[in-house]
């Protein structure tokens, strides 16, 4: 593939999320419009829980170049933010773009495969929300990708397992011993696997009714949930 054939963030070394200017190199994930969405879902969510002024713990799992978790705390001025990813490549990045903005002292990132690199920080039960964007295209349909997807992104980034969903079973399993009571746990999800996410969701009986939205312009959607605060009762 020539030059002309590279995506334009290859090129320049430089990626646009949310107004932010990024860095962001070949051979790792670059942030997609539709996640934005994802983003302002989350903090629409902590404002109407009233959580948008507090001191909050959030995690942004699989965070890539570090977009998610750079934007939260911008949004979020006391709020610390764990970022974890199982590429050290883009933790680096990650850390570089924090630094671009100031933000080195209240976003942790950590090379690791999903939670397991917070285990030894003492954060089960003290996370407000967990915002999560995994790989969730379906191994065999990966080939169909545009070529500027397949060349230039890192496989692991983008391989969800046989239906897509093997990150999502995960998460949705895991998240339960680090969140907060009434925490939130919002992911972005391929198209036509929205129902799917919230029925995996469903089946764990302390988070909320899921809720699907799609993202304005594209395919994917935005499922979300809460844990459950059985200290209040369920009405």
């Amino acid at each position: 593939m020539g030059t002309q054939d590279m995506p334009v963030a290859d090129l320049t070394n430089h990626v646009e999320f949310m107004g932010l200017r990024l860095i962001s190199q070949p051979g790792t994930f670059r942030p997609k419009k539709q996640t934005e969405y994802l983003v302002t879902t989350a903090l629409d969510m902590m404002r109407k829980n009233s959580l948008s002024h507090k001191c909050l713990n959030i995690i942004d799992m699989c965070t890539g170049i570090g977009n998610i978790a750079i934007v939260m705390a911008l949004h979020l001025p006391k709020a610390r933010i764990y970022g974890t990813d199982i590429s050290e490549k883009a933790i680096d990045i990650a850390c570089k773009n924090a630094g671009l903005y100031q933000l080195e002292q209240r976003i942790s990132f950590i090379t690791g495969d999903l939670f397991i690199p917070l285990e030894k920080i003492n954060l089960k039960g003290k996370i407000d929300a967990i915002i999560c964007n995994p790989p969730y295209i379906p191994t065999d349909k990966i080939k169909y990708l545009d070529a500027s997807i397949i060349e230039h992104e890192p496989l692991n980034a983008l391989d969800g397992g046989a239906f897509g969903l093997s990150y999502f079973m995960r998460v949705i399993s895991d998240s339960m011993v680090f969140l907060k009571p009434s925490g939130i746990l919002a992911f972005e999800v391929g198209g036509g696997q929205g129902l799917s996410v919230a029925r995996l969701i469903g089946k764990k009986e302390r988070y909320s009714e899921a809720k699907i939205c799609p993202c304005p312009g594209s395919t994917e959607e935005i499922v979300s949930c809460s844990l459950l605060d059985f200290g209040k009762g369920i009405s």
